[in-house]
């Protein structure tokens, strides 16, 4: 069985999955640096520098570190936490259809349901008078979105010059319990 682990989503991120995106930077969490001699090397938490090993190319150097240190391999299950919140659509009445606002009514009853801050805004939803949850707080329940990933990589920022784990996935659009499952 596959590893599971959650990942935060922010709004922007959500958008780019549904518009074709399929690659997410991690921040490694620990010192790394690159050399021609040794490839990458990185220190320890008691600062004991370490060397994974120069491939015989840079692809596989890159993934002699990938196996040794990513907390995220292929074939691993994440699923995906985004704003919510809970509730029900509803519909403002108007006396001509276009005239019609969808929002959110979040009252607490057994009629309400998980809605998804981005569906609610593809759906042209009034998101503002609904009280969401950031995806911290998003239980694995609720997730509709699992990320199967096809390949980890390792990246440098020309920016910053950190390092960042490229995580390349295909899209599940079920729960991660589901996927299990199945």
């Amino acid at each position: 069985m596959p590893n599971t682990l959650p990942m935060l989503f922010t709004q922007s991120m959500i958008s780019d999955l549904f518009n074709g995106g399929r690659v997410v930077r991690v921040p490694v969490k620990f010192p790394v640096d690159y050399s021609d001699l040794s490839g990458f090397r990185f220190s320890d938490k008691n600062g004991k520098k370490w060397a994974c090993g120069k491939g015989v190319d840079v692809q596989q150097t890159e993934q002699n570190l990938v196996s040794a240190k990513s907390p995220i391999k292929q074939g691993d299950l994440i699923w995906v936490r985004e704003t919510f919140c809970m509730g029900r659509y509803e519909e403002e009445d108007a006396e001509h259809p276009d005239d019609r606002t969808l929002y959110i009514d979040d009252s607490q009853d057994e009629h309400q349901y998980v809605i998804y801050k981005h569906r609610a805004v593809v759906d042209g939803a009034d998101i503002d008078g609904a009280t969401w949850s950031p995806s911290v707080h998003m239980r694995k329940a609720l997730s509709r979105l699992t990320l199967l990933v096809t390949h980890v990589g390792i990246e440098k920022s020309e920016d910053t010059g950190n390092y960042s784990w490229v995580v390349q996935f295909e899209i599940i659009e079920k729960n991660i319990s589901q996927v299990n499952n199945s």
